[in-house]
């Protein structure tokens, strides 16, 4: 696309691209499929979580949650797989400053923690990422037995939705299941890049 829109630019070439809003995740869709290598595209929310799950019931990929809703403290599961508030200090130019309280802070390169079962790194932690369908209070609006197999959010919905915590969030942002909803498509926010689903 000719341009870094990353506010953590410095972190490297394998860094997650962030401060990217919804529009600017579909024009780069969009870019991608007009070169006739197979379909891009957003997963929906059920995509994203059944691929971070992995088959498993358990808050994070590889395990419970021992730490819930702190800053201060690590959890040991989330600690092998992702980037969170407690283990992102970052020494490169351009990191977060979230001074007095804490050391510089920022994304780090993908897949230096351990992958799911399914071999899918940084599904916890690092960035948020976009999902395709609207933000619902549940989601699984469509007819059963779709909406109990592959649920979707309401297209329709003012809201959307971002999925697996970040490097600035609690250990419990980062479940599988927890689910931020942007204030909007244009929020071109730090904490939020994408990951695309693709069919040849």
């Amino acid at each position: 696309m000719d341009s870094n829109p990353s506010y953590f630019s410095n972190c490297g070439e394998n860094c997650p691209v962030e401060s990217v809003s919804k529009y600017d995740v579909n024009n780069f869709i969009d870019a991608l499929n007009s070169m006739g290598e197979g379909t891009y595209s957003l997963p929906t929310e059920a995509q994203w979580e059944y691929a971070a799950r992995a088959g498993s019931t358990a808050a994070f990929a590889n395990g419970d949650i021992t730490e819930n809703d702190s800053y201060q403290n690590p959890d040991p599961n989330l600690d092998a797989m992702g980037w969170y508030y407690y283990n992102s200090d970052a020494d490169y130019s351009g990191c977060y400053s979230t001074s007095p309280i804490s050391n510089c802070r920022g994304t780090h390169p993908v897949a230096l923690k351990a992958p799911n079962a399914w071999g899918l790194y940084d599904m916890h932690g690092n960035v948020y990422e976009w999902c395709s369908d609207g933000y619902t209070t549940t989601y699984g609006v469509g007819p059963v037995p779709d909406s109990v197999t592959d649920p979707l959010g309401n297209p329709s919905s003012s809201g959307d939705v971002a999925k697996g915590g970040a490097w600035g969030t609690s250990n419990s942002s980062c479940r599988s299941a927890n689910r931020y909803n942007p204030d909007s498509w244009d929020s071109n926010n730090r904490s939020i890049g994408f990951r695309l689903k693709w069919m040849p």
